[in-house]
């Protein structure tokens, strides 16, 4: 999702002079840029074991949290006029997003990794 707003977020730059920290700060919550900064510090191993186990229980329950939002947000009618097309499109996304990943555990095992 990042990745498709940066990339938008450079055509818009590119077609006007505007400031990319409005935009950002437009775009998305505040804490979402106080996340990835714990995250990279977490990624870093700056904190404690007891607290980066803490620190993941509440990553996991936040995600969920998140995801259920969004899932209470999709509306019947939208997915309606989708039609059979939508349903199409992201049945095949939704397949191709597991083949890959289990391309990439595979990959993963043959070399070793999960030991």
């Amino acid at each position: 999702m990042l990745f498709i707003y940066f990339m938008t977020l450079t055509k818009e730059l590119a077609s006007s002079k505007i400031n990319v920290w409005q935009v950002l700060k437009e775009k998305f919550p505040l804490f979402v840029f106080g996340f990835v900064f714990v995250w990279g510090l977490n990624c870093l191993h700056m904190w404690p074991q007891p607290a980066n186990e803490a620190m993941e229980k509440v990553l996991n329950w936040s995600f969920t949290l998140c995801f259920v939002g969004l899932g209470l947000q999709t509306k019947l009618a939208d997915l309606k006029n989708a039609g059979p097309k939508g349903l199409l499109i992201g049945y095949i996304a939704g397949t191709m997003r597991v083949g890959v990943c289990l391309a990439i555990i595979l990959i993963l095992l043959k070399l070793g990794v999960f030991k």
